[in-house]
């Protein structure tokens, strides 16, 4: 796994900044899907990056964005 997620040629994100983890996705899947983790959360805190620039910290946190908590903790649901 690589050390960082290249966002842009200038930021780069530390994976150690981002948090995987797996869930029970929703949805129809019968009794496998009781069992077995089929869904990652990907969470990234903007405001505790320092990664990220202060303009890009900020104009992500003025997002109307419901992935966006209000502790500024970006959260996405990825599920096939």
């Amino acid at each position: 796994m690589a050390d960082s997620l290249d966002v842009s040629d200038v930021i780069a994100i530390p994976m150690d900044d981002i948090v995987l983890t797996a869930v029970r996705s929703g949805g129809a899947g019968g009794q496998n899907l009781i069992k077995v983790a089929t869904a990652i959360h990907l969470q990234f805190d903007i405001r505790g990056s320092s990664a990220l620039p202060d303009h890009v910290r900020d104009r992500l946190l003025a997002l109307d964005d419901r992935r966006i908590s209000a502790t500024g903790v970006v959260t996405i649901k990825a599920q096939e």
